[in-house]
């Protein structure tokens, strides 16, 4: 096993040089990346902890879209579905699947966001029906885990279709996992959509790679049901500031635009999610969470609301988990996320009757 570990670290140094161009080469990170959607919740129990988590274990598939460090032996024949209700008809859905093929841990994804369909009109502006744009992500996850560490690797294949124009890439994430042999405590690294794309849109279209560096740890109080959780993201950068040079904050006397300051224990702040998870029974869990980046990018200036927090559930029900989120983006109102993970095994299972004994003659 370790031999094999040795071959995935040679395979991935190729990877590590990708890093470090990219780390060089980009910085803030709004209105940039070419399949920003991959980073986008993957399910609702993330989108509640704030959107990001790479270091929590749970039997949710999803979850390894995060981290393929986190599938993990338990994870044997559990299937998920969960969809994001966005605004304006817009909506994110992934799917998953988790089992153990010939001793191995294997995990299947797939994700598609709709756009919504909307009007066509030719460059005479006549009317020529319909017309769409969406995106997909189909995955394939596998992990291996030696002493208290967890290697993981995804493979993704990411299209885009707008109208008649579409797009392809191929990506992979490399994640790791060491959990505590003692204590309910866990950290997460993992290194998301490093990639190129196979297809352009046109030959003139510039694509950056979203890619990203994520660290995190989740911690379970002894002597209480709470398990917090932190998130890094962006380690590659310092400034992830998104600062629109067409709007400024205000004018001085002389009509000259000003615009605001951000401190750098903002921009510090902005590399940060917060979760924390309520374990109140084995059936039930409430689930809250903070996103720094989120509520200064999508404030409102005259009323943040609650932008940035989320809120949500676990409730299970013999071999349903049934998860609810409610995600605030903006004052003016939250997004929700429903999902539902089933546990196959426990819903065919099949009950094996008590022998009866009979008496025997005398």
């Amino acid at each position: 096993m370790i031999s094999t570990i040795h071959k995935l670290c040679d395979k991935y140094q190729i990877s590590a040089l990708i890093i470090v161009c990219q780390s060089i080469c980009y910085s803030q990170i709004g209105g940039k990346q070419s399949f920003a959607y991959l980073h986008m919740p993957s399910d609702a129990r993330v989108c509640a902890s704030g959107g990001v988590n790479v270091s929590a274990q749970d039997h949710n598939p999803q979850r390894v879209l995060q981290n393929p460090a986190l599938l993990y032996a338990d994870m044997k024949n559990i299937a998920g579905i969960h969809h994001y209700y966005y605004y304006a008809g817009i909506g994110n859905t992934t799917m998953s699947y988790s089992n153990h093929v010939k001793g191995r841990l294997w995990a299947a994804g797939f994700q598609y966001m709709s756009y919504g369909i909307a009007n066509a009109y030719d460059v005479s502006g006549n009317d020529i029906g319909t017309t769409g744009a969406n995106d997909y992500a189909m995955s394939v996850s596998t992990s291996e885990k030696q002493g208290n560490f967890t290697l993981g690797a995804t493979v993704k294949f990411a299209g885009s279709q707008f109208t008649n124009f579409s797009s392809y890439a191929l990506f992979t994430d490399i994640g790791a996992l060491f959990k505590h042999p003692k204590r309910d405590f866990t950290i997460g690294l993992v290194f998301k959509n490093i990639g190129f794309v196979l297809k352009k849109y046109n030959i003139n279209t510039d694509f950056v790679m979203p890619f990203d560096a994520q660290l995190g740890f989740s911690y379970k109080l002894e002597h209480m049901p709470l398990r917090f959780s932190t998130t890094i993201h962006h380690l590659y950068a310092y400034d992830i500031v998104y600062a629109d040079p067409r709007i400024p904050q205000s004018y001085d006397l002389n009509g000259n635009p000003v615009y605001a300051v951000v401190s750098d224990a903002d921009k510090i702040a902005r590399h940060f999610v917060f979760g924390g998870e309520f374990l109140f029974s084995k059936g039930f869990h409430a689930v809250v969470g903070y996103n720094h980046l989120r509520r200064m990018e999508l404030k409102n200036t005259e009323d943040m609301g609650l932008s940035g927090f989320s809120i949500g559930f676990m409730l299970k029900v013999r071999a349903f988990e049934i998860h609810y989120t409610r995600a605030f983006y903006h004052a003016a109102g939250g997004n929700n996320f429903l999902g539902i993970t089933c546990l196959i095994d426990k819903v065919y299972k099949k009950q094996t009757a008590t022998p009866v004994e009979v008496p025997k003659e005398n």
